[in-house]
């Protein structure tokens, strides 16, 4: 077993800003929230704020809410795979409107009472994350950043070939 440790410092106040970065993360196929903490931790000590979230389209390895792992359909059963990557992009969207709401985080504390992001939000993911990202990008405004890290464009092949096609 790896003996992995991450400093942090807890009850860190926070960098007073006038408007934070936002960052959102997906994660990919049989992932979580948490796949990419260093990752994480490295862009919040740089000043933003990354929200990281688990999927509720039973993509997860698990999901508290959907409750189940991804084993019930093949990995290339494309018209579940298509609703998931489209949920899975509504999420994306869903998490960046409430972060940018005034107060949303106020139930924090002080420091996050008047927490204001930048309106340019970025997002990031990995291989179903990564279509993820670049799929909800495609529908908001507010991103202005995508990192998508080897996407898997097979939940979205049907459309990159239409829009190919055009």
């Amino acid at each position: 077993m790896l003996n992995v440790t991450m400093p942090v410092w807890h009850g860190a106040r926070l960098a007073k800003r006038d408007k934070m970065q936002l960052v959102v993360v997906s994660h990919c196929n049989f992932g979580h929230r948490l796949v990419f903490s260093c990752l994480y931790r490295e862009l919040a000590s740089c000043g933003y704020c990354v929200i990281s979230m688990t999927h509720n389209d039973g993509s997860a390895d698990f999901s508290p809410v959907a409750g189940k792992y991804d084993t019930d359909y093949g990995l290339w059963d494309y018209p579940f795979r298509n609703k998931q990557v489209k949920q899975r992009e509504q999420e994306l969207i869903t998490i960046i409107e409430m972060a940018l709401k005034e107060k949303a985080f106020s139930h924090l504390g002080e420091d996050w009472e008047d927490l204001k992001f930048a309106e340019n939000v970025t997002l990031f993911g990995q291989s179903f994350g990564g279509i993820t990202v670049l799929g909800a990008a495609h529908q908001s405004k507010r991103i202005k950043g995508v990192i998508s890290l080897d996407p898997w464009f097979f939940p979205h092949y049907k459309e990159t070939v239409d829009l190919l096609a055009d």
